[in-house]
């Protein structure tokens, strides 16, 4: 795995299973529901995911008495052993603004991108090389333990 993020950021890793690692180092995301919001905050690309949505994804057909609290105490762990905003829009749901990690699944894309690019230019040990180093960024099925 890669130093820390650049900026303060966190980077999350979702290519295996899930890791996370701030601007000092390693940060362990307690418990499973954490770590499923968590992974769709940072899949959702900086879009609000609704209430219902983490509720049910959470839960499943067994959600607490209260699961808009009970949702509210999870982001709000979050917030705190990330060091991060995470922003609950009204009628939206909740966010983490982009700008604030990293993953290991957009610089997969970015490698595959490139590699795409160099192979049209006729660069095939480039384009190789960026193969490789994109494959070498998976460390077991995605989001292998959740």
């Amino acid at each position: 795995m890669s130093g820390a993020p650049p900026g303060g950021r966190v980077r999350v890793f979702l290519l295996g299973p899930m890791r996370v690692r701030g601007h000092a180092g390693e940060v362990r995301v307690r418990g499973t529901k954490q770590r499923i919001l968590l992974a769709h905050l940072v899949l959702s690309g900086g879009r609000p995911v609704s209430v219902d949505t983490l509720i049910n994804d959470l839960w499943g057909a067994d959600p607490p008495r209260d699961a808009t609290h009970a949702l509210q105490a999870h982001a709000s762990r979050l917030r705190t052993t990330l060091a991060v905003q995470i922003e609950h829009i009204e009628e939206a749901g909740y966010r983490l603004p982009g700008d604030q990690f990293d993953t290991d699944i957009q610089q997969f894309t970015d490698l595959i991108t490139g590699a795409r690019e160099r192979l049209d230019a006729g660069d095939c040990d480039a384009a190789l090389s960026m193969f490789e180093q994109a494959l070498d960024l998976w460390h077991g099925p995605a989001l292998g333990d959740l």
